[in-house]
């Protein structure tokens, strides 16, 4: 059930996955975890994706995923881009998730992993070492290396919650 799982997860950020599928394997292997309160929010909403997808196929419940325990990195950018495509919805340069997503992976320069360019076993130690910048918090101030670099921001983004990065990034790049 766990690749029908992955495959549904590729499916909501549409066919560009196909060119990142060990990449997503690899951040569908790493368990998110936030050191900023509130940050457990974002890992509440990636679980919430398995519920979607049992949902999907006449189950209720997540005890039909009991293997997957806590958060993936993969499901917690999904759901994020989820949240960011709701938040934009009104917006005149609305994205989708899909959108949302691979901008994220723009953001945090993880587009460079793509099957073409990397075999599994040189990929593995290249995007832990990228993703623990992402967890650890260890990009700069401005949010460069992470999921929302702004151009200019009164807030250390290393001490700030995803939620509210993400906030400040749509009001730095969006027009509202």
């Amino acid at each position: 059930m766990t690749d029908t799982y992955f495959e549904f997860l590729c499916g909501l950020i549409g066919n560009k996955s196909e060119n990142y599928i060990m990449l997503l394997r690899h951040l569908h292997k790493i368990e998110f975890y936030g050191l900023i309160p509130n940050d457990d929010n974002r890992g509440e909403d990636g679980k919430r994706l398995r519920d979607t997808y049992l949902e999907k196929r006449g189950h209720i419940g997540s005890s039909f995923l009991p293997e997957l325990g806590a958060c993936t990195v993969l499901e917690m950018l999904i759901a994020l881009a989820q949240r960011m495509e709701k938040e934009l919805a009104d917006n005149p340069k609305a994205m989708s998730a899909e959108e949302c997503f691979w901008m994220f992976m723009d953001n945090l320069k993880w587009n460079e992993f793509d099957d073409v360019r990397y075999i599994d076993s040189a990929l593995d130690g290249n995007v832990y070492d990228k993703v623990q910048i992402l967890l650890d918090r260890t990009y700069d101030a401005l949010g460069n290396g992470g999921i929302f670099p702004l151009k200019c921001s009164n807030k250390d983004q290393r001490t700030v919650e995803i939620w509210y990065q993400m906030m400040e990034y749509l009001l730095d790049n969006f027009v509202f």
